[in-house]
């Protein structure tokens, strides 16, 4: 059976969700150095967001390529 959320599908977003949760206690939070252009812990934030953004295009690639819309549409 073909179900979302397994293990390997939950991990994948799991890893910029932490980056987004560890940004407090990173080093680079607490001095005054700029990534183009902006606080490095805003920096930090946006590349999490985007790597966050392609983590769930592969998940939903994976579901997809797994024939997972079709099998929940027969239920």
């Amino acid at each position: 059976m073909n179900t979302l959320a397994t293990p390997r599908r939950i991990a994948i977003p799991a890893v910029p969700c932490l980056g987004m949760l560890i940004t407090p206690f990173l080093p680079f939070t607490t001095s005054p150095t700029l990534w183009f252009g902006v606080p490095a812990p805003i920096g930090w934030v946006v590349a999490m967001i985007v790597l966050l953004v392609v983590a769930l295009r592969i998940v939903e690639a994976s579901y997809r390529r797994a024939a997972g819309p079709q099998r929940e549409a027969v239920r």
